[in-house]
């Protein structure tokens, strides 16, 4: 997967198009810098599992999140982010769920990586909750992930089993927008929302993804 700290030329003329060999992965320079900065697709594991995650198999990051009393996900370590402009998309999966109680789940990036879902952190991420029916983009600076969240809009439906695509994008050092999009080329908008955030939300240099940690089901 093409990493930010990859050698590419920048003696080029700008809008140039970068293929690379092994990979053919296409980055696109804008004068200054490669787009996109960073992108992974999963053949190889630079993911850490924490508490019995189970990290990358067959080109995807697999794991079982669970409402218990352990630290449980997975992180990747990355340059940090521009603080106002960045756009950051997945693919989601959601084979099973259960449906007991308020289980939570974040996937984001944040300066902290995999740490309690309740401890203080600077990040922004998309949520998930049974409990809740709709998807959440959660924006906390200096508190826990779910001090800091508001609902998408739109026909967004609970969150449900099926495949969905997420993008996450910064617009500028005070903004941000969570989409859900159907299609793989993101579009077919399910759900959106903007939110206005906290400056101080910066230094962005870990990709987590992460289960509720408190007692539960």
């Amino acid at each position: 997967s093409g990493v930010a700290s990859d050698t590419k030329p920048t003696n080029v003329q700008d809008n140039s198009i970068y293929i690379e060999t092994d990979t053919a992965e296409r980055y696109w320079f804008n004068g200054t810098v490669w787009f996109p900065t960073f992108q992974d697709n999963f053949h190889s594991d630079g993911w850490t599992p924490v508490g019995g995650f189970t990290g990358v198999s067959g080109g995807v990051l697999t794991g079982d999140l669970l409402r218990n009393s352990t630290n449980h996900g997975a992180g990747r370590a990355i340059t940090a982010l521009d603080n106002s402009a960045w756009v950051m998309r997945f693919k989601l999966v959601i084979n099973t769920k259960a449906t007991s109680e308020n289980n939570s789940v974040v996937m984001g990036i944040s300066q902290t990586g995999v740490t309690g879902i309740n401890d203080p952190r600077y990040g922004l991420g998309v949520g998930l909750s049974q409990y809740h029916d709709k998807f959440r983009l959660v924006y906390p600076a200096n508190q826990t992930w779910y001090q800091a969240v508001v609902s998408t809009a739109g026909s967004d439906p609970v969150p449900d089993t099926g495949t969905y695509y997420i993008e996450l994008k910064r617009t500028l050092s005070t903004s941000v927008t969570l989409n859900i999009f159907q299609y793989s080329d993101y579009t077919g908008s399910i759900a959106t929302v903007t939110q206005i955030i906290s400056s101080t939300i910066n230094a962005l240099d870990n990709l987590c993804v992460q289960g509720q940690n408190d007692s539960g089901s």
